[in-house]
């Protein structure tokens, strides 16, 4: 792995990374780590995917840890469908298109040393799971 510095004009992802967690009913309103930015220079998320076995619709929070100041900071809520790419009909959920991100600039950035996490509001059902995949890379 080389460890010179990014490429800052523009600036690329130089270390491609996916990223898994998942959230069960004992998850709820525990944040769960789905991203860590392993740069010093931060990361970019292209994409967070969502695959939800529960039959209910369930509300996620995402926030991110700035570890150089130590604090969490909510970026939005979205709404997982039920069943979401797990019926053979819902499709997958895109939480970034749902956050309307990707349009203002093309991904979430990732502090250096950073943390996404993902948060279930309510409890969901018993025996069900989402899981979430976040597709990026760092600096």
């Amino acid at each position: 792995m080389s460890t010179t510095t990014a490429n800052t004009n523009p600036i690329f992802q130089r270390l491609p990374s996916v990223q898994a967690a998942v959230i069960t009913d004992a998850d709820t309103n525990v944040p769960v780590t789905l991203y860590t930015s392993v740069s010093t220079e931060g990361g970019l998320i292209d994409s967070i995917s969502a695959v939800s076995t529960d039959s209910a619709a369930a509300i996620i929070q995402l926030t991110i840890t700035d570890n150089a100041v130590g604090t969490d900071y909510a970026i939005g809520e979205v709404t997982v469908p039920a069943n979401s790419g797990t019926d053979g009909t819902t499709p997958a959920f895109n939480l970034l298109s749902a956050l309307l991100v990707l349009q203002e600039s093309g991904g979430r950035t990732i502090p250096p040393s950073g943390i996404l996490k993902v948060n279930a509001k309510a409890t969901i059902t018993a025996a069900t799971q989402i899981t979430f995949v976040a597709n990026g890379g760092d600096y």
